[in-house]
């Protein structure tokens, strides 16, 4: 699962990761489950709460979520909590650009036109970032 954050500001409603976490460990199966939060790195803004670290933004709401779920699959919330740092990752928006400029100036796929793709495809990526910054 990936939430995506605005480049300038971007904030999450109270409850938003603790629900975003559940529903992904929910429905994840026998699958290796991961949220990643792009565009942010902790501690990350919480609309009421201010700035949170990942653990107290998701601890924080998870109870009063699964009162409301009615899923016996899910694990308890001190398994929740625990499992957490394995499967929520996050990459900020320079951080993205950082890891973009510097591999594709190592890129090579050993055909022109594959390079050539490749490096309009990282320069998008990085023109838009700028530009929304």
């Amino acid at each position: 699962m990936i939430e995506a954050k605005r480049i300038r500001y971007g904030s999450f409603q109270p409850e938003q990761l603790a629900r975003e976490y559940i529903t992904l460990m929910s429905m994840t199966g026998p699958a290796i489950p991961l949220l990643l939060l792009l565009g942010v790195a902790p501690p990350v803004r919480v609309k009421g709460n201010g700035l949170l670290d990942i653990p107290e933004a998701v601890g924080r709401f998870l109870a009063p979520v699964l009162d409301r779920v009615s899923n016996e699959k899910l694990p308890s919330a001190s398994l929740l909590m625990a499992r957490l740092p394995d499967v929520v990752c996050w990459i900020s928006w320079p951080e993205l650009d950082d890891v973009i400029r510097e591999s594709t100036a190592t890129f090579y796929s050993g055909h022109p036109s594959g390079d050539a793709s490749i490096q309009r495809l990282a320069a998008f990526v990085r023109n838009a970032v700028a530009w929304h910054a």
